[in-house]
């Protein structure tokens, strides 16, 4: 495994680790949702053209992993097509960062 795939789990491990908000598991399920959301849009290219697909969230060791999809416009202004993220809090990485990196944390954090 290189470096890289490496530290998408412990990134994200360390990320929700210091996040602190709401307390019931299910308002923590919505905001790390909307975290993530926004997360995501930021990294995009247009981000008002995001469109999510599925989303959803695991527990990882007590933390609060989003897993899901997004479409956006890319840089021939069409639809890129759905690509898989992974996130918590503002940390994400899409499936353009590394198909590999997305697929083993996938499988790791059970998404």
């Amino acid at each position: 495994m290189s470096y890289r795939l490496a530290l998408v789990p412990m990134a994200l491990i360390l990320v929700t680790a210091c996040n602190s908000g709401p307390k019931t598991e299910a308002d923590k399920e919505s905001w790390a949702i909307a975290d993530v959301r926004i997360a995501v849009k930021n990294r995009l290219r247009d981000p008002g053209s995001a469109e999510f697909g599925s989303i959803h969230t695991v527990n990882y060791d007590g933390q609060i992993i989003v897993c899901g999809y997004v479409n956006a416009t890319n840089g021939f202004g069409g639809k890129s097509g759905l690509q898989r993220f992974i996130g918590a809090g503002d940390m994400v990485f899409l499936e353009e960062d590394g198909a590999d990196a997305i697929s083993e944390s996938w499988t790791k954090f059970g998404c």
